[in-house]
């Protein structure tokens, strides 16, 4: 099952203090990329995300 949900940030400033976490571990910020409307990230073991049956979580603290 995938959910998600979406939100419209206020301003770029907000988006930049997202954090994404690998189940319950924070990803160090060179293992992703913030982009207009995209986060493009690397697993911590290199592993495919799609594949790894790890979840994945954006947090804007």
């Amino acid at each position: 099952m995938f959910a998600a949900e979406t939100r419209i940030f206020a301003s770029n400033d907000e988006w930049r203090h997202v954090t994404v976490y690998e189940d319950l571990s924070p990803l160090p910020q060179d293992r992703y990329e913030r982009g207009p409307l995209r986060i493009i990230m690397k697993a911590s073991d290199d592993t495919n995300p799609e594949k790894n049956g790890r979840r994945y979580f954006v947090v804007l603290p």
